[in-house]
């Protein structure tokens, strides 16, 4: 046996206890999984990363929890980001080339942007603003970036922060980028929100912005959603996937200042 087939069977073996562990006690830390299997920090966390794909388990701040143990809305948030995984990983991997250091970016809501929020953490200097509960969540330990929440009416079911209070937070503040999600994309139209609350809360992010950023996989191309938050002129570039169909890209291209497949 090879010495790559010895260590891909001993990281098996490690993903397997390390659920088993998640499941009895519900959650570890990042130091009691070194301790116990006496590996570095850095080997433990891509541990960690590939065992999240699986969609079994979630990384909190310094560790991990196992998802059946999570309360059903944090769940159902972990459970809609491994939705098109494979999709929204490579939307995130490029846009995150396109975001700076020492730049202030709005973050929307959306399980795409908490996936980007991952990435961002290697970025220097960098201001990260948003109403998402778990994008927080994912950035407030790193030193070197400075991450600011809005207030508002705290929704449950999307572990966000909506309402009056929130539209006008944004609404006061200045920010380089805005990158956003959506329910839907109707090429012809615009960019679509499925609730009246979400769309304003979009609105009032995008006009805080010099430049918008749309991260959608091509799944949300004619989707239901009823309001509309940007108009394709509105949008500076739009990141889709690069398995969206032929007939997409053609409509995509038509009306959006940059479409840039990934």
């Amino acid at each position: 046996m090879n010495t790559d087939l010895i260590e891909l069977n001993k990281k098996r073996a490690r993903h397997t206890r390390i659920l088993r562990g998640l499941e009895l006690s519900e959650q570890a830390s990042v130091e009691e999984l070194t301790a116990e299997f006496g590996l570095s920090e850095a080997t433990i966390r891509r541990d960690l990363e590939e065992i999240e794909q699986s969609g079994r388990i979630i990384r909190v701040r310094g560790g991990a929890r196992i998802l059946s143990g999570l309360p059903g809305i944090i769940r159902k948030f972990g459970e809609r980001s491994k939705i098109s995984l494979a999709e929204k990983n490579a939307i995130v991997a490029e846009a995150e080339k396109h975001i700076p250091d020492g730049g202030v970016v709005i973050l929307d809501n959306g399980t795409t942007s908490w996936l980007l929020a991952k990435r961002l953490k290697q970025k220097k200097n960098l201001t990260v603003i948003t109403n998402s509960l778990p994008i927080v969540e994912e950035l407030g330990g790193c030193g070197d970036m400075k991450v600011l929440l809005s207030g508002g009416v705290f929704r449950q079911r999307n572990l966000d922060f909506i309402g009056a209070d929130a539209a006008a937070f944004f609404r006061e503040i200045s920010a380089d980028i805005a990158v956003m999600t959506c329910d839907s994309v109707k090429p012809a139209l615009g960019i679509y929100k499925q609730s009246e609350e979400s769309a304003d809360i979009a609105r009032a992010m995008t006009g805080a912005a010099e430049k918008v950023f749309v991260i959608a996989d091509h799944s949300k191309i004619g989707a239901a959603g009823m309001y509309r938050c940007l108009k394709p002129e509105d949008v500076d570039v739009f990141f889709i996937d690069a398995s969206a169909p032929e007939k997409t890209r053609a409509a995509l291209q038509e009306v959006f200042l940059k479409v840039v497949y990934c």
